[in-house]
Protein backbone atom coordinates (compact mmCIF):
# COMPACT_ATOMS: atom_id res chain seq x y z
CA UNK A 1 0.00 0.00 0.00
CA UNK A 2 1.36 3.40 -0.95
CA UNK A 3 1.76 5.97 1.79
CA UNK A 4 0.12 9.38 1.74
CA UNK A 5 0.25 12.67 3.56
CA UNK A 6 -2.67 14.54 5.04
CA UNK A 7 -3.99 15.74 1.71
CA UNK A 8 -1.82 14.05 -0.91
CA UNK A 9 -3.11 10.79 -2.38
CA UNK A 10 -1.31 11.07 -5.73
CA UNK A 11 0.64 7.82 -5.47
CA UNK A 12 -2.34 5.69 -4.46
CA UNK A 13 -4.63 7.13 -7.12
CA UNK A 14 -1.94 6.81 -9.80
CA UNK A 15 -1.54 3.12 -8.90
CA UNK A 16 -5.31 2.64 -9.06
CA UNK A 17 -5.56 4.30 -12.49
CA UNK A 18 -2.89 1.89 -13.76
CA UNK A 19 -4.80 -1.03 -12.22
CA UNK A 20 -8.03 0.16 -13.87
CA UNK A 21 -6.26 0.26 -17.25
CA UNK A 22 -4.99 -3.30 -16.68
CA UNK A 23 -8.47 -4.53 -15.72
CA UNK A 24 -9.43 -7.66 -13.83
CA UNK A 25 -9.46 -11.45 -14.33
CA UNK A 26 -5.80 -11.82 -15.23
CA UNK A 27 -5.12 -12.21 -18.94
CA UNK A 28 -8.74 -11.35 -19.77
CA UNK A 29 -8.25 -7.74 -18.60
CA UNK A 30 -11.98 -7.45 -17.89
CA UNK A 31 -13.06 -3.83 -17.78
CA UNK A 32 -9.57 -2.58 -18.67
CA UNK A 33 -7.85 -2.02 -21.97
CA UNK A 34 -8.47 -4.79 -24.53
CA UNK A 35 -6.30 -7.84 -24.01
CA UNK A 36 -4.57 -7.23 -27.35
CA UNK A 37 -3.05 -4.11 -25.78
CA UNK A 38 -1.02 -6.51 -23.68
CA UNK A 39 -0.55 -9.68 -25.75
CA UNK A 40 -0.31 -10.52 -29.43
CA UNK A 41 0.38 -14.24 -29.36
CA UNK A 42 -1.63 -17.36 -28.55
CA UNK A 43 0.32 -18.05 -25.36
CA UNK A 44 -0.39 -14.56 -23.98
CA UNK A 45 3.28 -14.02 -23.25
CA UNK A 46 4.48 -11.37 -25.70
CA UNK A 47 3.85 -7.85 -24.39
CA UNK A 48 2.59 -5.21 -26.81
CA UNK A 49 2.17 -2.32 -24.38
CA UNK A 50 5.81 -1.97 -23.38
CA UNK A 51 5.31 0.67 -20.66
CA UNK A 52 2.40 1.24 -18.25
CA UNK A 53 3.64 3.13 -15.23
CA UNK A 54 3.76 6.49 -13.44
CA UNK A 55 5.69 8.96 -15.53
CA UNK A 56 6.08 12.20 -17.40
CA UNK A 57 7.30 12.83 -20.93
CA UNK A 58 10.06 15.00 -19.48
CA UNK A 59 11.48 11.79 -17.97
CA UNK A 60 12.38 10.78 -21.56
CA UNK A 61 14.22 13.84 -22.92
CA UNK A 62 15.03 12.69 -26.45
CA UNK A 63 13.42 10.89 -29.35
CA UNK A 64 15.46 7.73 -28.84
CA UNK A 65 14.36 7.33 -25.23
CA UNK A 66 10.75 7.98 -26.21
CA UNK A 67 10.78 5.33 -28.90
CA UNK A 68 12.43 2.84 -26.54
CA UNK A 69 9.38 2.85 -24.24
CA UNK A 70 6.73 2.72 -27.00
CA UNK A 71 3.96 1.76 -26.97
CA UNK A 72 3.55 3.46 -23.61
CA UNK A 73 0.99 4.84 -21.21
CA UNK A 74 2.30 7.16 -18.52
CA UNK A 75 0.15 8.38 -15.62
CA UNK A 76 0.97 11.47 -13.63
CA UNK A 77 -0.81 13.54 -11.02
CA UNK A 78 -0.74 17.31 -11.33
CA UNK A 79 -0.91 17.92 -7.55
CA UNK A 80 -3.87 18.22 -5.18
CA UNK A 81 -5.77 21.46 -4.61
CA UNK A 82 -8.80 22.36 -2.48
CA UNK A 83 -11.93 21.39 -4.38
CA UNK A 84 -14.51 23.99 -5.42
CA UNK A 85 -17.02 22.45 -3.01
CA UNK A 86 -14.60 22.51 -0.08
CA UNK A 87 -16.25 22.24 3.31
CA UNK A 88 -13.62 23.66 5.64
CA UNK A 89 -15.06 24.03 9.12
CA UNK A 90 -17.94 21.61 8.61
CA UNK A 91 -17.05 18.72 10.90
CA UNK A 92 -13.43 18.91 9.80
CA UNK A 93 -14.33 17.71 6.28
CA UNK A 94 -12.20 18.79 3.32
CA UNK A 95 -12.92 18.39 -0.38
CA UNK A 96 -9.83 17.89 -2.52
CA UNK A 97 -9.32 17.69 -6.25
CA UNK A 98 -6.45 16.51 -8.42
CA UNK A 99 -6.11 16.31 -12.19
CA UNK A 100 -4.40 13.19 -13.51
CA UNK A 101 -2.89 13.13 -16.98
CA UNK A 102 -2.89 9.81 -18.85
CA UNK A 103 -0.37 10.07 -21.69
CA UNK A 104 -0.41 7.57 -24.54
CA UNK A 105 2.41 7.42 -27.09
CA UNK A 106 3.32 4.96 -29.83
CA UNK A 107 5.14 5.03 -33.15
CA UNK A 108 3.07 5.18 -36.32
CA UNK A 109 4.04 1.56 -37.06
CA UNK A 110 2.49 0.52 -33.73
CA UNK A 111 -0.94 1.99 -34.53
CA UNK A 112 -3.63 -0.58 -35.33
CA UNK A 113 -7.29 -0.60 -36.28
CA UNK A 114 -10.03 -2.76 -34.76
CA UNK A 115 -9.19 -5.57 -37.21
CA UNK A 116 -5.60 -5.78 -35.97
CA UNK A 117 -4.15 -4.23 -39.12
CA UNK A 118 -1.76 -1.28 -39.15
CA UNK A 119 -3.73 1.98 -39.23
CA UNK A 120 -2.07 4.36 -41.66
CA UNK A 121 -4.47 7.21 -40.91
CA UNK A 122 -3.07 8.54 -37.65
CA UNK A 123 -6.10 10.70 -36.88
CA UNK A 124 -8.25 7.56 -36.98
CA UNK A 125 -5.70 5.89 -34.71
CA UNK A 126 -5.88 8.78 -32.22
CA UNK A 127 -9.65 8.55 -32.13
CA UNK A 128 -9.64 4.76 -31.74
CA UNK A 129 -7.17 4.75 -28.87
CA UNK A 130 -8.99 7.64 -27.18
CA UNK A 131 -12.18 5.57 -27.21
CA UNK A 132 -10.47 2.47 -25.82
CA UNK A 133 -8.68 4.33 -23.03
CA UNK A 134 -11.84 6.24 -22.10
CA UNK A 135 -13.83 3.00 -21.93
CA UNK A 136 -11.32 1.55 -19.48
CA UNK A 137 -11.04 4.61 -17.23
CA UNK A 138 -14.82 4.99 -17.03
CA UNK A 139 -15.70 1.31 -16.95
CA UNK A 140 -16.99 1.99 -13.43
CA UNK A 141 -20.21 3.84 -14.25
CA UNK A 142 -20.30 5.15 -10.67
CA UNK A 143 -17.07 6.98 -11.55
CA UNK A 144 -15.21 5.84 -8.44
CA UNK A 145 -12.26 4.01 -10.08
CA UNK A 146 -13.51 0.63 -8.86
CA UNK A 147 -12.10 -2.56 -10.35
CA UNK A 148 -14.97 -4.71 -11.66
CA UNK A 149 -14.46 -8.34 -12.63
CA UNK A 150 -16.47 -10.46 -15.05
CA UNK A 151 -18.88 -11.48 -12.28
CA UNK A 152 -19.58 -7.81 -11.52
CA UNK A 153 -17.76 -7.83 -8.16
CA UNK A 154 -16.42 -4.40 -7.29
CA UNK A 155 -13.11 -3.67 -5.59
CA UNK A 156 -13.21 -0.11 -4.37
CA UNK A 157 -10.17 2.10 -4.01
CA UNK A 158 -9.07 2.54 -0.40
CA UNK A 159 -7.19 5.71 0.48
CA UNK A 160 -5.01 5.84 3.56
CA UNK A 161 -4.57 9.11 5.41
CA UNK A 162 -2.87 10.33 8.56
CA UNK A 163 -5.53 13.03 8.79
CA UNK A 164 -8.32 11.08 10.42
CA UNK A 165 -9.46 7.67 11.53
CA UNK A 166 -12.56 7.86 9.37
CA UNK A 167 -10.52 7.61 6.17
CA UNK A 168 -10.71 9.43 2.86
CA UNK A 169 -12.77 8.57 -0.20
CA UNK A 170 -12.88 9.22 -3.91
CA UNK A 171 -16.37 10.54 -4.58
CA UNK A 172 -16.24 11.47 -8.27
CA UNK A 173 -14.08 11.14 -11.38
CA UNK A 174 -14.75 13.69 -14.10
CA UNK A 175 -13.71 13.71 -17.77
CA UNK A 176 -11.66 16.85 -18.43
CA UNK A 177 -10.80 16.37 -22.09
CA UNK A 178 -8.35 14.97 -24.63
CA UNK A 179 -5.20 16.67 -25.86
CA UNK A 180 -4.41 15.55 -29.42
CA UNK A 181 -1.51 17.97 -29.80
CA UNK A 182 -3.07 20.83 -31.67
CA UNK A 183 -1.31 24.18 -31.17
CA UNK A 184 -4.44 25.93 -29.90
CA UNK A 185 -7.32 24.98 -27.66
CA UNK A 186 -8.26 24.62 -23.99
CA UNK A 187 -6.78 21.12 -23.69
CA UNK A 188 -3.54 21.70 -25.59
CA UNK A 189 -0.19 21.31 -23.87
CA UNK A 190 3.33 21.94 -25.05
CA UNK A 191 4.43 18.36 -24.38
CA UNK A 192 1.93 16.74 -26.77
CA UNK A 193 2.13 19.49 -29.39
CA UNK A 194 5.92 19.27 -29.22
CA UNK A 195 5.90 15.59 -30.17
CA UNK A 196 3.76 16.39 -33.22
CA UNK A 197 6.36 18.95 -34.30
CA UNK A 198 9.20 16.43 -34.12
CA UNK A 199 8.36 14.80 -37.48
CA UNK A 200 9.55 11.53 -35.95
CA UNK A 201 6.43 9.43 -36.62
CA UNK A 202 5.35 9.30 -32.97
CA UNK A 203 1.66 9.57 -32.09
CA UNK A 204 0.95 11.24 -28.75
CA UNK A 205 -2.27 12.05 -26.92
CA UNK A 206 -3.29 12.71 -23.35
CA UNK A 207 -6.49 12.29 -21.35
CA UNK A 208 -7.08 14.53 -18.34
CA UNK A 209 -9.40 13.40 -15.56
CA UNK A 210 -10.29 15.17 -12.33
CA UNK A 211 -10.44 13.00 -9.21
CA UNK A 212 -12.44 14.42 -6.30
CA UNK A 213 -11.73 13.30 -2.75
CA UNK A 214 -13.34 13.82 0.64
CA UNK A 215 -10.92 13.79 3.54
CA UNK A 216 -11.30 14.28 7.27
CA UNK A 217 -14.44 14.47 9.34
CA UNK A 218 -15.55 12.99 12.60
CA UNK A 219 -14.40 9.39 13.17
Amino acid sequence: MATTGLYTFTEEITDRIIAVLKGEDGILHTGGLPSNFFYDDEDNTEAVLKTLQPGDLSDYPNVSSLKNICPAILVRGMGPIPGPDNEFGLGGMNALEEVFRIIHIRTFEQCYNDDGEIEKNIMRARNRYARLIENAIFNDRKKLLALINAAGTRTEIILTSGFDAAGSQVYNVIFQGWDFGYPLGPNSTEEIAGIRRLSENIMAQALDISVKIRSGGVS
